[in-house]
């Protein structure tokens, strides 16, 4: 895969990053367009072009140590903080030339930004900040859709209490991220072939039963434990769920408006899912 994602990036122009990839290929257009960019500055050698995914993976511990700080006590904010720097995946995708370590770096600034807006601790400059990094999110990591839209129902259902003269700043917000939305859907995903060869090889974490039958809890507890297991592969499996379930709960209690920021996206993907099985 990274040889393919390197023979698209530097057989091309800039412009051509916008067409449909070969080799079965899909890459957001700013990840692709970094690459490109510190290839062409810094050397042609295969380190730089790994050098975007090394910042971006960079990157997210600063971002992480500051949605840990708005969540936790200090001496919590270091374990966090401690296990997101050792986790395996995201070691390995500092060094791969795929846009994973870009994808989270993109989760967590938007989910840093949703938080902060949510307290709307900020002004006016503040809220269009967000609503411009949400806009550029989608240049950045495709995944962000399944980040944006649960992020962006959590401010409004927080914030439906607040009074009307804030209702123009989340429209705002909204706004600017609709038209991101948009613009790398016209540029970028409506070029793209709806079932890829690769699509099959993932067949079996697609969901395939309705999601309240047997088999869709079934599905969703399996994808439950991946999603605990795979970020963190430092503790037991049955120890890190424990520790999430609990965090959880203690999060519905004392702001369900942060367990909704921080769960949004698993319940996103899920009803995603829901959706693609329906279609099918």
């Amino acid at each position: 895969d990274e040889a393919f994602v390197a023979t698209n990036i530097l057989s091309r122009d800039y412009a051509g990053l916008l067409g449909t990839l070969e080799f079965d290929q899909r890459a957001p257009l700013g990840f692709l367009v970094a690459v490109k960019f510190f290839w062409e500055s810094l050397g042609h050698d295969d380190r730089v072009l790994r050098l975007a995914p090394l910042l971006a993976s960079i990157a997210g511990l600063f971002v992480f140590r500051r949605i840990a700080a708005r969540l936790l006590e200090p001496w919590f904010q270091v374990l966090a903080t401690t296990f997101f720097a050792l986790t395996i995946p995201q070691i390995f995708y500092a060094s791969d030339l795929k846009q994973y370590s870009l994808d989270v770096l993109t989760a967590l600034v938007m989910t840093n930004l949703a938080l902060a807006e949510g307290e709307l601790t900020g002004s006016w400059r503040q809220t269009i900040l967000a609503g411009l990094a949400g806009c550029c999110s989608f240049f950045c990591s495709f995944a962000t859709m399944f980040v944006l839209a649960p992020l962006g129902a959590a401010v409004l259902w927080y914030r439906l209490r607040s009074p009307a003269r804030l209702m123009p700043r989340l429209a705002a917000l909204f706004a600017l991220w609709g038209i991101g939305f948009l613009l790398v859907f016209v540029l970028q995903i409506r070029h793209y072939d709806p079932n890829p060869g690769w699509k099959a090889l993932w067949g079996e974490a697609f969901l395939h039963e309705p999601l309240l039958s047997l088999g869709g809890l079934r599905w969703v507890a399996q994808r439950f434990i991946h999603a605990v297991n795979n970020p963190t592969g430092l503790l037991p499996t049955a120890m890190a769920c424990m520790l999430v379930i609990v965090g959880a709960a203690t999060l519905a209690r004392t702001s369900p408006f942060r367990l909704a920021c921080l769960a949004g996206p698993l319940v996103a993907v899920a009803a995603a899912a829901e959706i693609g099985r329906a279609h099918v």
